[in-house]
């Protein structure tokens, strides 16, 4: 996955997600059937890359990552956190996590009564909606709203700044990387 503006819609359904959209040179989501059959053939890496919007760089690093089938809704199987430069680990709380979208529903939002996919945006491996989100609605970074319910609806990591979700935590970028461990 690679997210840099708000050029490419990640608002997608089930299936954009299972086979994957966009361009790999540019902004895309490899599709999660890609994904499964990759680090189902072997133990795999993920670096996930962050700018957030107050322009400090972050990362986590999964020295483990493996996802499941579709028939059980491709959750996060495997995943060890190795390091990070965020404040928490929350980034590891998405183990077990099925992944969702609006069309395919796996949490919904206490606050809204929707599913974190209609809420938030995007599909994600959903545990409270708010903490962790890749694929939310993008932030406009230059206009950032002081309503601390509205920030959480979009891109971000709320591991940089806590549950306080303020410029630290909305992301202008991010970038999903794997590797076969050796």
């Amino acid at each position: 996955m690679r997210r840099y503006d708000d050029t490419m819609n990640f608002n997608k359904n089930w299936n954009e997600y299972k086979f994957g959209f966009g361009d790999p040179r540019l902004q895309f989501w490899m599709g999660n059937e890609a994904l499964y059959a990759l680090t189902n053939q072997g133990n795999y890496s993920m670096l996930v890359d962050m700018l957030s919007c107050n322009g400090r760089y972050y990362y986590v690093k999964w020295n483990l990552f493996r996802i499941k089938n579709e028939t059980m809704k491709y959750a996060v199987d495997a995943i060890t956190v190795e390091s990070y430069n965020t404040t928490t680990s929350i980034v590891g709380r998405i183990r077990g996590r099925a992944f969702g979208t609006a069309d395919n529903i796996n949490v919904y939002s206490p606050k809204s009564g929707k599913t974190c996919a209609e809420h938030h945006g995007g599909g994600w491996w959903f545990q409270t909606c708010t903490e962790f989100h890749l694929t939310g609605n993008y932030p406009n970074c230059a206009n950032i709203s002081s309503n601390n319910d509205e920030n959480q609806r979009k891109m971000k990591c709320m591991a940089i700044s806590g549950f306080n979700c303020n410029i630290g935590c909305l992301l202008q970028a991010a970038t999903m990387k794997l590797r076969r461990n050796n």
